[in-house]
């Protein structure tokens, strides 16, 4: 199931959770993370027809949710209505951007 010609490219996904590879074959592979072979996905299909090697399952509503509340949790963060515990990081981070612009702020 390998490339017929030199890989170009590989991208490790989490969801779905795969690896990818595109080639110089005009295809592109996708492999699950333990290296066994899921499909290809061709150039030469018309748009709009399915390949029939090709399958993704991706749970769409729960990929949202997830997306959302990471999106909400790192807004807390920057507004600081978070509890620093959960995320040290990004408080730490935005500790010392608010010393920095102090620094800057302040007058020679």
């Amino acid at each position: 199931y390998a490339h017929e010609d030199a890989v170009l490219a590989l991208v490790c996904a989490r969801d779905p959770a795969c690896v990818l590879t595109s080639g110089l074959d005009r295809c592109v592979r996708m492999w699950s993370h333990s290296g066994s072979f899921k499909g290809v996905l061709l150039q030469g299909y018309t748009p709009g027809m399915r390949s029939p090697f090709w399958s993704l399952e991706v749970d769409v509503a729960a990929r949202e949710a997830r997306d959302d509340a990471e999106a909400k949790r790192v807004a807390a963060d920057l507004m600081g209505d978070s509890d620093s515990s959960q995320t040290p990081i990004v408080v730490s981070k935005i500790e010392e951007a608010r010393a920095l612009d102090e620094q800057i702020q302040e007058p020679e």
